[in-house]
């Protein structure tokens, strides 16, 4: 967050992609990886296109091969920051 708003203040084109699976996937792996119970590593959706906006950023939420296409030719052509938040199923990125 404070990088989206840096690049908000500085007026900087980045594009910043956020792999939304609603988990922490790194910290449940470790946990599970270590025989630990996985606690905490899931929260519910957030709305990317709203944190976005609120910073005075772009947001693009993706699902597909196409929206994400769509999603970055609109960030290169933005005058500011751009965040896509793309979208991934949970069950078929998990580490195992």
């Amino acid at each position: 967050m404070a990088e989206l708003e840096t690049a908000v203040r500085l007026e900087l084109p980045i594009i910043a992609v956020v792999l939304a699976d609603e988990a922490l996937s790194q910290i449940k792996a470790n946990q599970e990886r270590k025989g630990f119970k996985v606690v905490g590593t899931t929260f519910r959706p957030l709305d990317y296109v709203a944190i976005a906006r609120g910073f005075g950023a772009m947001g693009h939420e993706v699902t597909t091969e196409a929206e994400c296409r769509e999603a970055f030719a609109a960030a290169k052509a933005a005058k500011g920051p751009t965040l896509i938040a793309a979208h991934v199923d949970r069950a078929r990125t998990a580490l195992s």
